[in-house]
């Protein structure tokens, strides 16, 4: 009865686990969300025309300051998401979790 007892502790706590891993990454779909509204705000600002004249050339000199700036906002979307599954992962490999632990 013991041993039910155990099994039966092990698996609802490797289930918590599971659940908690599969809830903070589904969270990080909104930052998903965000870089890729981001990158297709920097698409739609270059221009896919050839440049030809001299107004196209300020033309482009002008957005390029929307670009980094929209660059900027990718980068740290992107460096969340990446530092969040790498602290997910860590944190699995080395079995702390949500028991105070960490």
């Amino acid at each position: 009865m013991e041993k039910d007892t155990l099994a039966t502790e092990v698996i609802t706590e490797m289930q918590d686990r599971l659940i908690n891993v599969v809830s903070e990454i589904d969270s990080l779909d909104i930052d998903c969300e965000h870089a890729l509204f981001i990158i297709t705000e920097i698409m739609e600002t270059i221009s896919k025309k050839p440049i030809e004249t001299e107004k196209d050339v300020y033309d482009m000199f002008e957005k390029m300051d929307r670009i980094d700036s929209l660059c900027g906002i990718a980068y740290d979307y992107v460096s969340k998401i990446q530092s969040s599954i790498s602290d997910i992962v860590i944190r699995e490999r080395s079995g702390k979790h949500n028991k105070g632990e960490d």
